[in-house]
């Protein structure tokens, strides 16, 4: 029995022990992936020097560069369903920078003319049109009566690229 006590002690006091050893070892392993990260960020080489440029205004870059203007923002009526549906509509034209303040001016000149157009375009539309995911043949002759409003500039290309229908949301009149 003495014997047994004696391995019984024994276990319990390695069970005791602290770890010396594999303290010392991890202790050394984190020195030297320390050392590792120092060497490395000590050896890369400094980045470069970045130095800002001012915008290019007035370039022909810029000039070609597509933007979005306001045409439109009104509801027009469509009577084709059998009753009357009012469609709250916002179409916007892409048009090149260079055009902009001429693009600009004839809207504010025609605006009449052209949301009279819009609107004869809507109340003449079949239901069909208004259910085309892309809106193309509605966006197709808005385009065309844009272009015949707003016309061509000195290179005889369109002023206007694109009609953009944004919105085009459809509410049952209350009569």
């Amino acid at each position: 029995m003495a014997e047994k006590d004696k391995t019984i002690k024994r276990s319990r006091e390695n069970k005791k022990r602290f770890p010396l050893k594999a303290l010392l070892i991890l202790i050394g392993v984190l020195g030297l992936e320390v050392a590792t990260v120092l060497i490395v960020f000590a050896l890369k080489p400094a980045p470069a020097h970045v130095v800002a440029e001012a915008a290019l205004e007035g370039t022909e870059m810029n000039l070609e560069q597509p933007i979005e203007e306001l045409l439109i923002e009104a509801k027009f009526s469509n009577l084709l369903r059998g009753e009357t549906i009012i469609y709250d509509t916002q179409i916007y034209i892409t048009i090149r920078r260079k055009h902009q303040e001429l693009a600009r001016t004839q809207i504010d000149t025609k605006q009449a003319r052209i949301s009279t157009d819009v609107a004869m375009i809507i109340a003449r539309a079949q239901p069909a049109h208004f259910a085309e995911p892309t809106r193309a043949t509605l966006t197709r002759q808005i385009k065309a009566a844009v272009d015949k409003r707003l016309g061509v500039d000195s290179d005889s290309q369109p002023i206007v690229e694109e009609v953009l229908v944004t919105k085009l949301i459809p509410y049952k009149a209350d009569h």
